[in-house]
């Protein structure tokens, strides 16, 4: 039973990634999905805006062997995360591609009482309505993520639309903002990514605001199961809210070889 109900969530948590790289298909790229599988391609040079996701325990070994050949025939930087159980699948990423590390997968059930937190005083999370409520979100996750300030906010301007599954957040202390989160909601079940706080304004309870926040946002929206993808640093700050661990997802980025000059 047990496994059932991790498979049931996995499931969940792939239609929720491919929610994402189908909602940044409305501002940029293309999209491949064969299965649990697929490839967003952003015709960017930013790895992180270029997907291989095989996060999926059925995942076909020939159809991600297609993939994976179109993706660096896209001649594009990307990167390439795969369920931690897929022997073959890892095998043939870390022949490919550079390892990097692990992400995890972390779920929240939302059905019961959330834990109460100690706001702090001046600090309020904004849901981003507006074109400059935009610009800063983008100013944040740029400056957080050293990315180029244009390329960020063509990727996500689809965010703004009325039908978009994309939501942003930004976080402002003392009117300044110093913060910023996604999320990706699909009917009663939302996905957290990106969520970051400047660096000087860290440890300071910001990062477990603004999570916790949203989540009880989300509840009195009727969402009942909460996901989240992220690093070791995040991973800690999912946990240390409630978050129980779900996957673990080896991590790995690929850069075209650079051209000879002729």
């Amino acid at each position: 039973m047990l496994v059932i109900h991790r498979s049931k969530k996995i499931d969940a948590l792939v239609k929720l990634f491919e929610a994402y790289c189908n909602n940044l298909t409305k501002s940029i790229g293309e999209i491949d999905i064969k299965d649990q599988a697929l490839w967003y391609n952003s015709n960017s040079d930013i790895a992180y805006f270029n997907f291989l996701s095989l996060i999926g325990v059925s995942v076909n070994f020939l159809e991600v062997s297609s993939l994976l050949e179109k993706a660096k025939a896209s001649k594009v930087p990307f990167i390439a995360m795969a369920h931690n159980s897929l022997i073959d699948i890892k095998q043939l990423l870390s022949q490919e591609l550079s390892y990097k590390g692990n992400l995890h997968g972390l779920h929240f059930n939302l059905r019961y009482d959330l834990m109460q937190y100690d706001a702090h005083p001046a600090a309020k999370v904004i849901e981003v309505k507006t074109a400059e409520q935009y610009y800063e979100w983008v100013d944040i996750f740029s400056h957080a993520y050293d990315l180029n300030r244009e390329q960020v906010e063509k990727a996500y301007n689809s965010a703004l639309a009325e039908d978009s599954q994309l939501i942003l957040h930004i976080m402002q202390v003392y009117q300044k903002t110093v913060a910023c989160s996604l999320s990706v909601k699909d009917g009663e079940k939302v996905l957290l990514l990106w969520d970051t706080v400047l660096p000087m304004y860290r440890r300071q309870g910001l990062g477990s605001m603004m999570i916790l926040q949203r989540l009880f946002d989300f509840q009195e929206q009727g969402v009942k199961d909460v996901f989240s993808l992220g690093f070791y640093s995040s991973y800690d700050l999912a946990r240390s809210v409630g978050f129980k661990h779900l996957v673990t997802l080896p991590f790995y980025r690929y850069d075209p070889p650079i051209a000879d000059e002729e």
